[in-house]
């Protein structure tokens, strides 16, 4: 009797660390995912201190506002959808006001390398070794 109890205690357990996790994304949170953008930014686009600290808040904003709707559309595809649009909108709108051109092109540039990457990554996921 009380190796089952302690087994429905364990599982218990393992429930509420799995679901606290899974709160955020990846298990990251809205700050260490806007850190990790902010630094590729600067990588690709040469950003000025007065920049990353004004595009660290747009990001923040729309990574907390992400966490939100994941929360609110769970159940609904097309609300998620119709509010990841708007959300991706809104900082746009904000970086071409603290972003130059040039800056701009440089970040549309790197996310095209990086998402070829991604999908060459998923085309061949054990590429074999060279020599």
């Amino acid at each position: 009797m009380k190796t089952k109890i302690s087994y429905v205690l364990a599982c218990f357990l393992m429930l509420g660390f799995f679901a606290a996790n899974a709160q955020s994304q990846n298990g990251n949170t809205p700050e260490m995912r806007t850190s990790k953008i902010v630094i590729e930014m600067v990588k690709a686009c040469n950003l000025s201190a007065d920049q990353q600290s004004k595009m660290s808040a747009v990001i923040l904003e729309r990574e907390k506002q992400k966490d939100a709707d994941i929360a609110q559309y769970s159940n609904n595809p097309e609300g998620m959808k119709a509010a990841t649009k708007a959300r991706n909108q809104k900082a746009k709108q904000a970086a071409l006001t603290i972003m130059s051109q040039e800056q701009l092109n440089a970040w549309k540039a790197y996310r095209k390398q990086k998402k070829e990457a991604m999908e060459e990554k998923r085309e061949n996921p054990n590429p074999a070794p060279q020599n």
